[in-house]
């Protein structure tokens, strides 16, 4: 039942993810990245994903990348059918299948690929205890997740984007061959005046004498916020001129209220943002508590807006940050060490300029234009 393609035809590849924009996560805003720059170097790309909100358009374009939102099925084993029923329709639309994370679109995408003979690839998304196997076999739907998983071994590339992703896909059985490691990559960006950064301060009602420290990211336990609030009284009592930005999610935990009041000369919080640029440009340091990372997305911009970085020791953080160099990496779930690592980087102004210049260096391996070309390598060696 192979589908033959025209050798001289540009390469269609679906990208498979469970939600996309207007939903915005890390996830999310990988895939529009990549997809944009994969359609620059001449690949036609097309993202499927699941119509959440009933006033999205089921299909449209998004930054020259066109999407198609299919129904959202309930309950999981009648979404599950669904995505391999769709997917054989439109077998003449594609060439290869890429899913973003094990999810829902994972078995049934994999079953059609193997029945139409044409290659699958799965990205992984995080490591520890939200390595994708790991999250969906203790939280997923039973026997449906023990499916997804076994489909996991038929992809015929499943993608890395750490060396610790890669250690742990070898811990559970996949050969290395069948790995590739392909990064999250990163737009490039234009540096700012501090006079332009001042006028973003004042835009934002920010104190113009601020240290900014920037998160980025939702409140969802895996990114840690409880850990940076928790070590923010330590920050202000010695320093009182920082200032945290909280920018992204949909919405606040109500766990945070109470502080969030008690703190609110020196927090403030920007839910639900698409372009954050300015967000990176007005800060002086980033932040990124994860209890949990694959290859932070957040920690790739902070590095081409030449922020020195404060990170957790998961995932792939460490590889970005150089303890010392470009950022100070501490280990997870440790308030008093990263309040800490923020003040050492607050406190030492020479140290903050030296690691500017190192963060910019850091990241330039990790640009988008490389990591696209890294896939449409894979892409035409399947």
């Amino acid at each position: 039942m192979k589908i033959m393609s025209d050798p001289e035809r540009k390469k269609r590849v679906w990208m498979l993810l469970p939600n996309f924009y207007p939903h915005v996560g890390g996830a999310e805003r990988q895939c529009l990245k990549l997809s944009k720059e994969l359609i620059a170097q001449g690949i036609e790309v097309t993202v499927i994903t699941r119509k959440i909100d009933p006033d999205t358009l089921s299909s449209e374009t998004l930054d020259t990348v066109p999407i198609r939102r299919i129904p959202h099925i309930r309950p999981f084993e009648l979404a599950v059918m669904y995505w391999f029923v769709y997917l054989l329709r439109h077998r003449q639309e594609f060439d290869v299948l890429h899913i973003h994370m094990l999810h829902e679109p994972t078995l049934g995408a994999v079953v059609a690929a193997k029945l139409l003979q044409k290659p699958v690839i799965i990205k992984m998304a995080s490591s520890g205890k939200y390595f994708d196997p790991l999250y969906l076999l203790e939280n997923g739907r039973f026997p449906f997740n023990r499916f997804i998983i076994r489909s996991m071994y038929h992809a015929d590339k499943i993608i890395s984007i750490a060396p610790s992703i890669s250690s742990e896909l070898v811990s559970w059985g996949v050969t290395e061959d069948k790995i590739a490691a392909i990064p999250n990559g990163v737009e490039r960006t234009q540096s700012i005046t501090q006079k332009e950064k001042q006028a973003i301060k004042m835009q934002l009602g920010l104190p113009l004498k601020a240290i900014v420290i920037l998160r980025v990211g939702t409140f969802l336990g895996i990114k840690g916020v409880q850990y940076l609030f928790d070590a923010w009284n330590e920050i202000t009592h010695y320093y009182p001129q920082a200032y945290l930005l909280s920018v992204g999610g949909t919405e606040v935990p109500a766990e945070f209220d109470d502080f969030l009041k008690s703190h609110k000369d020196t927090i403030k919080i920007f839910l639900n943002r698409e372009n954050i640029s300015r967000f990176y440009q007005v800060a002086d340091i980033f932040v990124l508590p994860s209890v949990a990372e694959g290859l932070s997305n957040a920690l790739l911009e902070a590095g081409m807006y030449g922020l020195p970085s404060v990170v957790t020791d998961v995932g792939g953080n460490a590889v970005i940050i150089e303890n010392g160099k470009n950022g100070i990496v501490v280990p997870s779930e440790d308030s008093e060490s990263l309040a800490k690592g923020i003040l050492t980087v607050i406190e030492d102004s020479v140290l903050r300029r030296k690691m500017e210049e190192d963060a910019r260096k850091a990241v330039q391996k990790y640009s988008i234009e490389n990591v696209a070309n890294q896939y449409v390598t894979l892409y035409n060696s399947l």
